[in-house]
């Protein structure tokens, strides 16, 4: 039997099952205190490692950016552009910065790892005397806390504690080591008050039930860090600053400005997401001890339990308000989803990490004598580097996009699509400007082309990031329902494995944005004119419509024509194509209990069909073979006499048979894929692209023999195809095969995405009736067309 919404719901919040929503907290925090932490350093170092009128922006001063300019027509060429001063602007100072940057993250985890080792043997060292093993103390409270213990099926029973003088009860230690501390109140009132000692007890159990313990004092050992190691030294310096104590030029400049504004944003957040972490620790505690078997002493314990006395705002406190621990502890399947602006936190410190390790990579680049020039090579290296070094902070923002979608998936909610990107991309583009190698340069990422009154690149490129991410988030979700009903063992390991997958996906796609997104090349589309063809170096062959069937998009075109990039952007589409072909299991996995469970009980299968994908996609191949081969033939006949003579101008016509045969591609695959996800309820966006996948490969075996038949006929004159018709074939081949695919894959996931948000019609037998009046008008109508085409038709004749 398919298992009952409250059975996925209570996987859904068992940790063992899948990482929680705390699980993703915990990270927003340790991703902003990291971030925060490099910005920090990054201005230490350049502070005080170099005197003050050697500021970067002294550097930058005069330059416009304008070394490297971009692709414009009778301009030099260059893929470069203005992005980013490390490469404009190559200066001690931004060397300092970024070194500064990695050492100051490295020094703080190596800090808290330290603390956090040596806590629980200092803790119990500290207090040697204050603790006494419960057992001895009152044998019957620990036999108790045994068997309320039991339920929670814990896989390290905890050293239980007792502290005769205490008043408050709490659990530290690490996973492998967890301690729990009664209170010695609650154990001596434990008979006459049997709620409160019940209840603090399945409080106390649910953090390590929930695996919070380690991430707890991690979390502390690193906060601690944090202040000793960055706030600390910076207030110092600021202070020193405003002070005059340390020589300057001058008291304050704008890039100045610009950093205090940007730390100061930085440590706001870190602040407040630390103290809505604790705050959803203990929800998520309240939610776990609810679903006890004796979890009903929740309600009257909770109701019992002191106030707190501080007039704070909630934002400000460490524990939530009792009215809503007691709704999450009645209702504990509904623990809230990561809200939008601890995502907005999360995608900003996902930047700032992303920024300082780009910068830094292409920094390492120069100083192991890598001399940028302007050409797609240069181009290309500096994207690989940067991609390599954000892989880190990207794997984080996969992980925490695939944790969210399986979440949803298993709490029956919809697809949290708009809520991931719009989230993670407002402070993803925020979160640039706030990281001290674009701030000591005064740049504000996609915001200086707004201040330049060039607000269009800047809206492009925003789009762009947002979309990355819906893409990302939209597969995450339609992978997680593929695989969902398939899966006889752990969640935790398919749900990884989905993170890596999209963390490999999204990395030449994501480095391709950030080196390229503050500049006219991720703004504009270039059409094919004299000028454009002149700064490529390449002959430009009028023909009809060839300005814009050979439109250019750098960004688009350079992915696409990258080797081995349609293997990356490909692998999400087959492993969810994998999740499909898998059979239903047929018993209860294990991670809703097992296979001793009766009656059997399995997610439910919604996944659609993916033989439908497949005859859709076969359809729209076919379309593309007909309207292919008809074209090819008329461009035969009317234009291709004139440029076989000559060689340049046949090239020339090759790459413009080739631009039309992807256009065509293109389009047709991402109808294919818009049709697939419309057809069916699920609105599955990875099957539509499974149709624009079939749709893309037809095409890509096809267009070499278009492109024969174009230039040569059918059948072919002799010595058209030269010497060797198959090597040829295979030229063009590999060319095909690897733009083809990305381009209809990146196109149906847009257009499918899209369809995808279209309202789902009802099923049959829940739909409304036709009324009569719209019957007799459509049937008004239909005879009024057929009436009139059959007197134009006659009319025509005589």
């Amino acid at each position: 039997m398919t298992g009952h919404p409250a059975d996925l719901r209570r996987a859904a919040g068992d940790p063992s099952v899948l990482p929680t929503t705390l699980s993703a907290r915990f990270l927003v925090l340790f991703v902003l205190i990291l971030a925060a932490t490099a910005s920090i350093w990054g201005y230490l170092g350049v502070r005080l490692g170099r005197p003050g009128e050697a500021r970067v922006a002294d550097c930058l001063a005069g330059t416009g950016f304008s070394e490297l300019s971009a692709y414009q027509p009778g301009a030099p060429a260059g893929l470069i552009g203005d992005t980013v001063p490390v490469i404009a602007c190559v200066a001690p100072d931004m060397g300092l910065i970024v070194w500064s940057s990695l050492a100051g993250p490295v020094a703080l985890v190596i800090c808290a790892l330290a603390a956090y080792t040596l806590a629980t043997g200092r803790r119990l060292r500290h207090r040697r005397g204050r603790f006494q093993p419960l057992d001895r103390y009152d044998p019957a409270a620990a036999a108790e806390i045994d068997e309320l213990a039991v339920d929670y099926r814990l896989t390290q029973p905890p050293v239980v504690l007792v502290a005769p003088l205490g008043l408050d009860s709490f659990v530290f230690g690490t996973g492998r080591r967890p301690h729990l501390c009664i209170a010695g109140r609650v154990v001596k009132e434990r008979a006459g008050d049997p709620v409160r000692f019940t209840g603090t007890v399945l409080h106390e159990l649910a953090h390590l039930k929930n695996r919070d313990t380690g991430p707890t004092l991690l979390l502390s050992t690193a906060w601690r860090s944090f202040l000793a190691l960055a706030v600390t030294p910076y207030l110092a310096l600021l202070i020193a600053d405003l002070a005059g104590l340390l020589p300057r030029a001058t008291v304050f400049w704008h890039d100045d400005l610009h950093t205090v504004l940007a730390i100061a944003v930085m440590l706001a957040l870190v602040t407040l997401t630390r103290l809505a972490v604790l705050r959803d620790r203990e929800l998520t505690a309240d939610a776990t001890a609810g679903r006890h078997p004796r979890g009903s002493v929740m309600e009257p314990f909770l109701k019992r339990s002191p106030a707190d006395r501080r007039r704070l705002p909630v934002l400000l406190r460490t524990h939530p308000g009792t009215a809503q621990r007691l709704r999450v502890a009645a209702e504990p399947w509904t623990l809230p989803p990561l809200s939008p602006a601890q995502l907005f936190g999360a995608g900003l410190g996902l930047a700032v990490l992303c920024q300082d390790a780009g910068t830094l990579a292409w920094q390492g680049l120069l100083a192991a004598g890598f001399e940028p020039k302007i050409s797609p090579w240069t181009t290309f290296v500096l994207i690989a580097a940067v991609a390599l070094a954000t892989a880190g902070p990207i794997g984080a923002l996969a992980w925490l996009v695939d944790a969210t979608a399986w979440q949803r998936r298993l709490a029956a909610a919809g697809p949290p699509v708009a809520t991931l990107a719009l989230g993670l991309g407002a402070g993803m583009l925020a979160g640039e400007p706030v990281a001290v190698s674009a701030a000591n340069a005064s740049r504000w990422g996609v915001f200086d082309g707004v201040g330049d009154g060039s607000a269009g690149p800047a809206v492009v490129s925003a789009l762009a990031l947002v979309g990355i991410l819906a893409a990302l988030s939209r597969w995450s979700w339609d992978n997680a329902g593929a695989w969902l009903p398939t899966v006889r063992g752990s969640l935790r390991r398919v749900s990884r494995r989905s993170a890596a997958i999209g963390t490999v996906a999204v990395l030449p796609w994501y480095a391709t944005w950030w080196a390229m997104h503050d500049t006219p090349l991720h703004g504009r589309l270039y059409l094919w004119t004299p000028g454009f063809a002149d700064a490529l170096t390449l002959t430009y062959t009028p023909l009809p419509g060839g300005e814009w069937l050979r439109i250019v998009f750098l960004p688009w075109d350079m992915l696409a024509w990258t080797p081995g990039i349609v293997v990356l952007t490909l692998l999400p589409v087959l492993v969810t194509t994998a999740g499909l072909l898998r059979s239903r299991t047929r018993r209860t996995p294990d991670w809703l209990g097992g296979g001793d469970v009766e009656p059997v009980l399995r997610p439910p299968d919604r996944r659609p069909s993916l033989g439908r994908a497949v005859v859709i996609g076969a359809a729209g191949a076919a379309v593309l073979l007909v309207v292919g081969s008809a074209l090819s033939m008329v461009a035969h006949v009317t234009i291709s006499d004139v440029y076989r003579e000559n060689r340049d101008h046949l090239t020339g016509l090759l790459h413009y048979l080739l631009a039309t045969a992807t256009l065509l591609t293109t389009a047709i695959g991402a109808l294919a894929a818009a049709v697939t996800t419309a057809s069916h309820r699920s609105r599955s966006v990875a099957l539509g692209l499974v149709s624009a996948l079939v749709v893309a490969c037809a095409g890509a075996l096809a267009t070499p023999a278009l492109i024969g038949v174009a230039a040569c006929g059918l059948p072919a004159e002799p010595g058209c195809l030269g010497a060797d018709p198959f090597a040829g074939y295979l030229v063009v081949l590999g060319m095909t095969g690897t733009a083809l695919p990305v381009k209809a894959i990146v196109a149906g996931m847009i257009v499918a995405g899209l369809a995808a948000t279209a309202p789902r019609r009802p099923p049959i037998d829940e739909r409304q009736p036709v009324g009569r009046a719209m019957t007799v008008l459509i049937s008004s109508g239909a005879t009024a067309v057929v009436a009139v085409t059959s007197a134009a038709s006659w009319l025509m004749s005589q």
